[in-house]
């Protein structure tokens, strides 16, 4: 029998509370009887030990930490327990609550407790639905009430549910990092068919230095005791010991076993004065992506970027600062100051220093929900083509029980760059392959991948249904208690929890005879890039080669190569410093859970020309035209190969039309002479890059019209007078415009329409105005609409298509828009679409096969022959006029070939 340490236990006014104290024993352990001196109290005392695993560290910690000179009024009461046998544990011993709260289920204790409500129907379903919370406690303990909308610990599932409540005790970023607070205790109650399982109480582990640690690392939270816990139908009570700060900041979260969740506000045990809690929300209020002018250019410098809402919970709130943090590839000297605006008044100006910019807001009173924004002038001598992202970092307030809801926004200064850059606005991402939705959670259900080479690397493009890398605060789907108990399904030792999603891209480089391939696997990988983030942001990037020597159940070792990772919102581009050339690729998204988990077919990359999508194949530079819809003739190579970008026939049907990146236009009668230059006048390629082409009738000329990817449109007759802009008016800033077509008023004046990727539509006439078509962008929103084409020679009359093969027709005199016939199925990889007078509408894929329809189906044109030769990258289509109707497709090496 051993006698382990003296317990203290301080007598208060009205009842013995406890002053908790480790126990060690000195090397025996075992069960005995608890001995104690009589309590002098109203109520018996009541003892309650539970052995459990603790580190010396810990251990010693608490011990010092727990124990501490007594209150003048207390009375030192000896308990000494006795125990027999086993090996050496930690005991916790606890006593009764304080007198008036009995965490029993019966809430009458509470009727005099400031209760913190909630904003209702703001989770998935009212079992989880948060709607009050209150906290109460003294030097010894923490009493805790929570409130849902619906019945408690019944979801829909018929499964668990768990509250978790974080408890930060020195208001210090030490401890568990969630929602900007760390936390350094941890109430867990678990419950089922309304009724409490379990409840457990948790530290965040300490450094050996006895200080707190802080992290994500879910597998550092230590078990210290079970705690007393009750509930009713709808509201839970659970008690807690507590040593720490006199006002500590506290989180309740609720969530299921479906994986629903819902937050509280942070929330201090004592509202103070001018202290309320505070909700800060933060928004873009400009689109990502946009271009905003800079570099000298004429148009407005200053923009309202991010929106910004502060709302006090009970009460007001001191406001003293609000800092704004910058990233992306500006620099400070390119933003010339930043600004908080309230009704469209200036409040406060800063400039940004080490990427910081500290806003003074003068002991501003935010007596109600206040709405401001945050407004950036760009320097005059900012960098064209580099991203600016700006968000709140943080406010200082006269709470620190203060709730961050803020997402960062990012744009482009003055145009966007060329080529593929990892910035995280994805806008060189077209054409995607789609893969099937629905067959997963939304956060990892993948919806479109792609890849791609260039400047010695190789490029990686993902989109899913929810939220990318969403991942989770809490990586548990158990009671951590039950959890650390080891078995055959939980070994022992500490895993690394962090609640991280995970993205694999399995690459079968060359023609491997040896790699990974699990049962099932399309393909023998050799290389994988595995990419891991949390609440959307990515936390770590890392490549890996296969070796045979590894552990069988992971048989990667890291590789040489620098992964770089952007996410945004649905999506993530990444790429490494590596160019593999030929290879194969399978993309896979994995829960926090790593089981569940989302994968797409193989992706074929070539070494010749780069992408090659699931439905696509090389290209080897052929193109082809049809009269008939039967067979296919060649009209000859227009201009170097790979600079080619559209194709129009001229309102006579005897020429053929084509326009370089550069902006040269070339035509052609098909007779011997071939292609010749079409136009006179100089075009500085290096400053925008040409995508569209359209024609119309001027008389005895041809007016030929060219759109930039940033907007601007040109025409010129083939006369002297060169090149000239089409209108004076601009069109909204952006990288992102597809394509242009040319109709005609009721009074046969000229009319241009332009496509943006994103589905919206401009229209105007020479020298007038743009206006947005329809008001809105055809439906459903997205960024891959690549082509659009005249419908009829009236006004408004337009086609457009995404590269899913969807087409929507706009008429002003209908509704609006409208699907015109059902999608084309099997590719993501439509590129052209053109029309007919009679409202026959014609779509190219880019491996060449066209189809058309009247409305009634889609039917395959030109399938006769000869064919088009396989092995194509096929990008333009266009019709001559009737009667002939003749279809002409230009590939991106220069052939261009008909049929009929």
């Amino acid at each position: 029998m051993a006698m382990v340490e003296i317990v203290l236990v301080e007598e208060a006014q009205g009842g013995v509370v406890s002053r908790r104290m480790l126990l060690r024993t000195d090397g025996q352990t075992g069960a005995g009887p608890v001995l104690a001196q009589e309590a002098e109290s109203e109520r018996d005392l009541e003892v309650y030990f539970e052995p459990i695993e603790v580190q010396k560290e810990t251990a010693r910690t608490w011990r010092d930490r727990l124990s501490g000179p007594l209150g003048p009024k207390s009375k030192v009461l000896a308990v000494v327990i006795l125990m027999l046998g086993l090996s050496a544990s930690a005991y916790i011993l606890m006593l009764p609550s304080q007198r008036g709260m009995e965490m029993d289920g019966d809430f009458g204790d509470w009727k005099d407790v400031t209760l913190y409500k909630d904003e209702e129907y703001d989770a998935a379903h009212a079992g989880i639905d948060i709607v009050g919370y209150a906290i109460k406690g003294d030097d010894m303990r923490l009493f805790l009430f929570l409130e849902v909308r619906g019945v408690l610990f019944d979801p829909p599932s018929g499964d668990w549910m768990a509250i978790h409540i974080f408890v930060d005790s020195d208001n210090a970023r030490t401890g568990y990092d969630i929602m900007q607070i760390g936390a350094d205790y941890l109430i867990e109650v678990y419950g089922k068919g309304g009724h409490v399982t379990s409840a457990h109480y948790y530290a965040f582990d300490l450094e050996s230095d006895g200080t707190r640690a802080a992290g994500d690392d879910w597998g550092n939270w230590s078990h210290i005791s079970p705690v007393r816990a009750g509930n009713d139908a709808r509201r839970l009570e659970v008690a807690m010991p507590y040593h720490g700060d006199a006002n500590p900041r506290v989180l309740f979260r609720t969530s299921d076993q479906s994986g629903n969740s819902d937050l509280s506000w942070v929330v201090p045990l004592r509202l103070e004065e001018r202290r309320s809690p505070l909700k800060v929300t933060s928004r873009p209020l400009v689109a990502e992506g946009n271009i905003l002018s800079a570099g000298g250019l004429p148009e407005a410098r200053t923009y309202d970027l991010l929106s910004l809402e502060l709302k006090p919970l009970m009460g007001t709130c001191r406001l003293d600062e609000i800092t704004v943090k910058m990233c992306g590839t500006a620099s400070e000297t390119d933003v010339a100051a930043v600004a908080v605006v309230m009704n469209g008044v200036v409040v406060s100006t800063a400039h940004f220093t080490e990427m910081s910019a500290r806003l003074e807001m003068g002991d501003w009173e935010v007596l109600k929900e206040e709405h401001l924004s945050i407004r950036v002038e760009l320097a005059h001598d900012a960098r064209r083509g580099s991203v600016l992202s700006i968000g709140v970092a943080g406010v200082e307030a006269g709470t620190r029980a203060v709730t961050y809801d803020v997402l960062y926004g990012a744009w482009y200064l003055g145009s966007a760059p060329l080529g593929h850059v990892i910035d995280g606005l994805f806008h060189e991402w077209t054409g995607a392959p789609r893969d099937r939705r629905g067959d997963a959670p939304p956060n990892i259900d993948i919806t479109e991948y792609k890849a791609a080479r260039a400047d010695g690397s190789t490029f990686f493009y993902l989109r899913v249904d929810g939220e990318m890398l969403a991942g989770t605060w809490i990586p548990e789907g158990r009671p951590m208690a039950v959890r650390d108990i080891p078995g055959p399904w939980n070994p022992p030792g500490r895993v690394h929890r962090t609640g991280e999603d995970m993205i694999y891209v399995f690459l079968s480089v060359g023609s491997p005879t040896t790699g990974f391939m699990p049962e099932g696997f399309p393909i023998v990988a050799n290389r994988m890039i595995e990419v891991r983030g949390r609440n959307g942001i990515v936390t770590d990037a890392t490549y890996y080669k296969y070796s045979a020597d590894a552990p069988s159940e992971w048989p990667w070792v890291v590789d040489w190569g620098r992964v770089v990772a952007a996410s945004g919102r649905s999506q993530i581009e990444f790429s490494i410093d590596i160019d593999f050339r030929e290879f194969r690729a399978i993309y896979r998204v994995v829960t926090w859970r790593n089981g569940t988990g989302d994968m797409t077919a193989p992706l074929r990359i070539s070494a010749s020309a780069g992408i090659d999508d699931p439905f696509a194949i090389d290209s080897d530079g052929s193109a082809f035209r049809s009269r008939t819809g039967s067979s296919w003739n060649g009209l000859g190579r227009a201009g170097d190969g790979g600079s080619l970008v559209d194709l129009t026939m001229g309102p006579n049907g005897s020429t053929a039309y084509a326009l370089l990146d550069n902006g040269t236009v070339l035509a052609s009668q098909g007779g011997e002479d071939g292609w010749r230059p079409y136009g006179t006048g100089d075009l500085d390629p290096s400053e925008t890059t040409y995508v569209g082409l359209c024609t119309g009738s001027n008389g005895e000329n041809t007016t030929v019209y060219i759109l930039s990817g940033d907007g601007s449109v040109l025409l010129t007759t083939g006369n002297d007078d060169g090149w000239t802009p089409f209108t004076a008016d601009a069109l909204p800033d952006s990288r992102a415009y597809v394509d242009i077509a040319a109709m005609s008023t009721p009074d046969g004046d000229p009319l241009i329409a332009v496509l943006r990727n994103e589905g919206t539509v401009h229209v105007a006439q020479p020298d007038g105005d743009w206006r947005l078509l329809g008001g809105t962008a055809p439906p459903p929103d997205g960024t891959c609409y690549v082509s659009i084409a005249s419908v009829t020679e009236g006004p408004d009359g337009v086609v457009v298509l995404r590269a899913d093969g969807g087409v929507w027709v706009y008429d002003s005199g209908t509704d609006g828009w409208r699907a015109f016939d059902d999608d084309l199925a099997g590719s993501s990889a439509h590129v052209s679409i053109a029309c007919n007078d009679a409202g026959a509408i014609y779509v190219l894929r880019n491996d060449g096969r066209v189809h058309w329809s009247t409305g009634d189906g889609w039917s395959p044109y030109g399938n006769g022959t000869p064919v088009p030769p396989a092995g194509t990258d096929y990008i333009a289509v266009d019709l001559g006029p009737q009667p002939t109707d003749m279809c002409m497709m230009l590939s991106r090496s220069g052939r261009v070939l008909s049929c009929g």
